[in-house]
């Protein structure tokens, strides 16, 4: 064999080696959670435990994220069915026709991006319409200046599949925790028996079997506003606050953290409204201390997880992460090469 071959097959095993170590490193060498945040104490209103989660360093400036209702507020963003405003070719006795048909998927609704900004949709996002309300699966990043990207959904309204308008509008409200969970982790059928089960709770009755008949309901119509008024109050007293370990009836469940401070301040009244929502819906309600360490044991819990799956689009990177006792979700922005959403769940 000539020396020339032997150098050439030299160089390929050495570059085969340089990639595989290029895709191992970043996940070892990732910063853990306790070197980019650290856990202040807690706030607790009723059954509910928040400790913030405060970011020890300065996210790069830059443009913002577009919010959901934020877009659809200001025509960015439009929220369609699957199929909806379809052109077809018909043959009839008269001759060729064309005919709008307007189809629908359950499990997939088409979002509009056309402002200049990444359109962040949270996982647990109750839009309503269409030919029924829907939940958004997971976390999602869409690319300015998009078009019909189709994102993932569950539907939160069995009892309807009809409606004159094919698109959605934001309800500006995500799902209870619970729920939330499902939405990331099961499938339809379990989704549909989380809404029946909170519906029951709640002591609500609708025609369609709505998720909003819970979050319409007396007793949170009663309750939310002033329990949610003291927690953001409270929240908003600690500087740089990214996000929370939430704790109910003494037992801590899941952990929120955002890209910055700023984001979790324009998201902080929706996610800390899922969790009151999840705590008022408990009939065994009870205030319980929870210790720091409690929160410490849930994030190396947390840390430890593997990544079991990846799902990638091109405005984002999702990985799913499990473990014995917890199971969650990062995303990463592709365009700011960020993560942007840290969310882990008690199983």
């Amino acid at each position: 064999m000539s020396s020339h071959v032997t150098h050439r097959r030299g160089r390929r095993v050495a570059l085969a080696l340089v990639l595989c170590l290029w895709c191992w490193v970043p996940a070892a060498a990732e910063a853990s959670f306790f070197t980019t945040y650290k856990i202040a104490s807690p706030v607790r209103v009723g059954n509910l435990t928040l400790f913030p989660v405060v970011s020890k360093s300065r996210v790069p400036a830059g443009k913002g994220f577009l919010l959901l209702e934020q877009g659809i507020s200001a025509g960015l963003v439009t929220v369609r069915e699957v199929g909806s405003n379809t052109v077809r070719q018909v043959q009839t006795n008269s001759g060729r026709q064309f005919q709008t048909t307007s189809v629908g998927r359950v499990n997939r609704v088409l979002v509009t991006n056309r402002s200049d900004r990444e359109l962040f949709i949270m996982g647990g996002e109750v839009i309503v319409g269409g030919k029924q309300d829907r939940v958004v699966q997971k976390d999602v990043l869409i690319p300015p200046h998009s078009e019909d990207v189709a994102v993932p959904v569950f539907c939160v309204e069995k009892g309807r599949w009809s409606g004159k308008s094919y698109s959605f509008r934001s309800s500006q409200q995500l799902v209870d925790l619970n729920l939330r969970s499902k939405a990331m982790f099961s499938n339809q059928g379990q989704v549909w028996h989380e809404v029946n089960r909170k519906n029951a709770l709640m002591k609500t009755t609708s025609n369609t079997d709505t998720y909003q008949g819970v979050l319409r309901s007396r007793r949170l119509q009663k309750e939310l506003a002033p329990r949610l008024a003291r927690l953001s109050a409270a929240l908003r007293r600690v500087s740089g606050v990214a996000g929370v370990i939430v704790a109910i009836n003494g037992k801590v469940k899941a952990v929120d953290v955002f890209y910055s401070p700023a984001l979790f301040g324009r998201i902080r009244d929706k996610v800390v409204r899922s969790y009151l929502v999840e705590a008022l819906s408990l009939t065994n309600a009870r205030a319980a201390k929870v210790p720091l360490s409690d929160a410490v044991r849930f994030i190396k819990l947390a840390e430890s997880a593997k990544v079991r799956r990846t799902l990638a689009t091109k405005g984002d990177e999702k990985h799913l992460f499990d473990a014995d006792n917890v199971q969650g979700l990062k995303l990463r922005s592709r365009k700011k090469k960020r993560d942007v959403h840290y969310n882990f769940y008690t199983k």
